[in-house]
């Protein structure tokens, strides 16, 4: 049940993409009739985070998304 909110969280790295995904129970499926659909959710969450990771993170670790600012908490030393 938890796995599509998970696996969307961690392909997108956005705990508000993984929030909208429906959960697998066949009661609260909420419209998403096939695993095509459910895939094409998923896809449409991933390129969500990655438009946002290229427009205010391009070069850094990660998007920090309250700022919208990039991050590097990999230890690196800081860019710009």
């Amino acid at each position: 049940m938890r796995f599509w909110r998970v696996l969307a969280l961690a392909l997108t790295g956005n705990a508000v993409s993984a929030v909208f995904l429906p959960p697998r129970d066949a009661d609260a499926n909420a419209g998403v009739t096939s695993d095509a659909a459910r895939a094409a959710l998923i896809r449409e969450a991933f390129m969500h985070s990655w438009e946002g990771y290229k427009q205010y993170a391009w070069g850094y670790d990660e998007l920090l998304s309250v700022s919208n600012r990039g991050g590097n908490s990999r230890h690196a030393p800081p860019r710009g």
